[in-house]
């Protein structure tokens, strides 16, 4: 006697196969979905990115070759906007609160004018392609000497973030050419009483 074949088995197993090969593209699909996630996460990173640059300008007199020009510049050569969490300036090692400080710490003669032009730089936001000439000894010939002679000790480090908390860091030796390529962080290094404050 021939046993009956039961076509459900052979259904429920119809159905199984669907539902694994459902739950297999279901899996794909996310994983698909997660990568384009990802990607697209990090071209916004990537149209958010600040790149803060400490720049330098030096200019001479014609008619007596002395420097008459001198001023620091940041500049935001990034996509993105960058916000300022921590300044520090440094004098041989020395911390430097401000820059009435800086004169202090230097010893610069009372004969010395202490003039100079100041802008913001701790705690704001320097958004992408902005320039902010943060100090200018400009036409103040004695303080131009002094602190061109004293410039190797001087330097400047700055923390800043981007809107996605990413943390970066850049410095500059005011002696030096060209700033340091910024580097990517975890966290500001500067202590709540090392910060400089201009």
């Amino acid at each position: 006697m021939k046993k009956k074949i039961d076509f459900n088995i052979f259904t429920g197993i119809g159905i199984m196969l669907v539902s694994f090969s459902a739950l297999f593209v279901s899996m794909y699909q996310a994983s698909i979905m997660n990568k384009q996630t990802t990607l697209m996460l990090q071209q916004t990173k990537a149209g958010a990115w600040p790149c803060l640059v400490i720049g330098k300008t030096e200019l001479g007199d014609s008619n007596t070759s002395q420097i008459k020009t001198l001023y620091y510049t940041v500049k935001n050569k990034g996509t993105g906007p960058a916000i300022i969490r921590g300044v520090k300036l440094t004098y041989k090692g020395k911390l430097v609160k401000n820059w009435t400080h800086l004169h202090k710490v230097m010893n610069t003669p009372d004969s010395i004018p202490k003039s100079r032009f100041l802008s913001p730089l701790s705690k704001s936001i320097i958004s992408a392609k902005e320039q902010i000439k943060f100090i200018d000894f400009s036409g103040n010939y004695k303080l131009i000497n002094w602190i061109l002679k004293h410039k190797t000790d001087l330097k400047i480090e700055i923390y800043y973030e981007s809107v996605f908390n990413e943390m970066w860091y850049s410095e500059r030796n005011f002696s030096n050419k060209q700033s340091s390529y910024p580097k990517r962080v975890n966290r500001c290094e500067i202590k709540k009483e090392e910060q400089f404050e201009n």
